[in-house]
């Protein structure tokens, strides 16, 4: 049964990724021959794990390695990305649909420490595009941006339309 819901979400994250590939081309943000837009394969965790840890323009300090493997084990349905321009990651995001499917959360999103990586300016266009055709995939009709970090959160509202909530427990999304 966990094998086959694996296999189900596998494949609504693959349609979610090359819809979100196509409308990402269609605007004019990415070029569909460089950008692969897929799950987290575990060379590219490895990569990351080298070269973003001691990089010093990193803003968190996020093992990557542990929050893939920890979301793996518990939600088939989640929400996992990596952006990869050639050999260079330029970003990972991780979430998870709300039991109810109300909502998909965006927990976890990182772009390149790297200053000149290939899509620097554009990543969180990126993730919202590939989040907002997941959720259509799976039927949540709301995205939720868990904990943004305080500096993003005027460009999650101003740029990208998003509007600071509180849930039941009070805290804001």
């Amino acid at each position: 049964m966990r094998q086959a819901a694996e296999e189900r979400y596998r494949q609504h994250r693959r349609t979610a990724f090359r819809e979100a590939e196509q409308w990402l081309t269609e605007a004019g943000t990415v070029n569909p021959d460089e950008v692969e837009l897929g799950e987290i394969p575990l060379l590219t965790l490895q990569v990351t794990a080298l070269t973003w840890a001691s990089h010093p323009n990193r803003r968190v300090g996020w093992d990557w390695t542990q929050l893939v493997s920890r979301l793996r084990q518990s939600h088939p349905s989640r929400f996992e990305l990596a952006i990869i321009v050639g050999n260079q990651v330029c970003a990972l995001a991780l979430g998870k649909p709300s039991k109810s499917r109300s909502h998909c959360s965006l927990d976890f999103v990182e772009g390149s420490p790297d200053p000149k990586h290939a899509l620097k300016g554009k990543v969180l266009a990126v993730v919202i595009t590939a989040l907002s055709r997941y959720c259509v995939v799976i039927g949540a009709p709301e995205m939720r941006i868990v904990e943004a970090l305080p500096g993003a959160v005027s460009l999650y509202t101003d740029k990208f339309g998003f509007a600071v909530a509180r849930g039941a427990d009070g805290r804001p999304y």
